[in-house]
């Protein structure tokens, strides 16, 4: 939907001869009413099962959830911004450092300006306890509840090191990807881009790519339904990254632009294929405790911070290095998500979807 967004608001502005703030304006207000009236009429017409009945409330015990959850986010929101400052005065101290190398060359992308790197190191200075109080109020709050029971027995589970390597370095690439392929097929050619209009991205990166990916994604779970998950697991991870190989092609050579259609068709059918054997895993994961919905979201909550941060290094890459060599490094970073597999908990067992507290 945000590409099919995307394209009506390029058409807007080429074909109606629109101001970019009123495409913009008009596609959003129009993406947040039909979100808005699908959550509406679904919220009632979805089927639920019959035993899908709250439990009985004890009294205030919603307030005091609603506060352990803003605390819960609060923290994480400033751990967020704490880690954002860090990343970017490490950067700026490397590229003082490092900048001088041939290797490297000038990492004037890092660089900050003296009134920058003040205002992240008070960022810094601000979020770290911010967020040492916020932790320390949802310890406080969490502790011998059944919240503080389904991430405390979450992290406690085996092998929670290779499980949490997993999450976060096994879509990081792809992630990247994501991230930056707008921005290569709409910069201008002498930047190393394609070029392309908002009308050309959301129909070849977006509409082509959405059948891509509903596609991949239905061959990966009949992919993992007919093999199971440890024997597809390897092969579904390299179909994952092997078509990021596509855009390193299109950023070496700057092929004609209809050839993006089919780069982005192959490298999101890729993905919808190796997302399968991720979701099926978490899934998994969640199985082997009790709190199998609250262990599922706590999962794939970890898996959107890899989406976050995969933002950080993206920028940093691409300024630095330029196009090519950012599709380079995305291939380099695949390897260590893909090796993940070998250290992972994994057992031949049938998955369902996740269901329990």
């Amino acid at each position: 939907c945000t590409s099919i967004l995307v394209m009506i608001a390029g058409i807007l502005e080429k074909e109606a001869h629109r101001s970019p703030a009123f495409a913009w304006g008009a596609v959003l207000f129009v993406g947040a009413a039909v979100y808005g009236a699908g959550r509406i009429v679904l919220g009632f017409s979805l089927p639920k099962p019959a035993d899908d009945i709250a439990p009985p409330t004890v009294s205030g015990e919603n307030w005091k959830n609603l506060a352990r959850t803003l605390c819960i986010v609060v923290t994480a929101f400033f751990v967020y911004f704490a880690l954002q400052s860090i990343v970017r005065i490490g950067a700026n101290g490397l590229a003082h450092s490092l900048g001088s190398l041939p290797l490297l060359g000038e990492l004037h992308g890092w660089l900050l300006t003296p009134d920058a790197l003040r205002a992240d190191e008070v960022q810094l200075l601000q979020c770290v306890p911010a967020a040492a109080l916020f932790g320390w109020l949802s310890l406080r709050l969490t502790r011998h509840t059944p919240t503080g029971e389904a991430f405390g027995t979450f992290f406690r589970q085996e092998r929670i090191g290779a499980v949490l390597a997993f999450i976060l370095f096994y879509r990081m690439s792809e992630a990247m990807v994501g991230k930056i392929a707008p921005l290569f097929l709409k910069d201008t050619p002498q930047k190393g881009g394609m070029g392309m209009n908002l009308e050309q991205i959301g129909f070849y990166n977006g509409t082509i790519g959405v059948f891509g990916i509903i596609l991949g994604g239905i061959l990966g779970g009949l992919i993992v339904s007919r093999l199971g998950l440890r024997r597809a697991f390897w092969p579904l991870a390299i179909a994952m990254h092997t078509p990021n190989l596509l855009y390193l092609w299109a950023a070496a050579t700057h092929p004609p632009i209809p050839a993006i259609g089919i780069v982005a068709f192959v490298d999101q059918m890729g993905y919808g294929i190796g997302f399968a054997a991720y979701m099926v895993y978490l899934m998994w994961v969640a199985q082997r405790s009790s709190y199998r919905t609250s262990h599922y979201a706590i999962a794939t909550g970890l898996g959107v911070l890899t989406i976050q941060t995969s933002g950080i290094l993206s920028g940093i890459i691409q300024t630095n290095f330029g196009y090519v060599n950012f599709f380079i490094a995305v291939m380099l970073l695949a390897v260590p998500g893909v090796l993940t597999l070998l250290f992972i908990p994994l057992e031949d067992r049938s998955v369902a979807a996740p269901t329990g507290q």
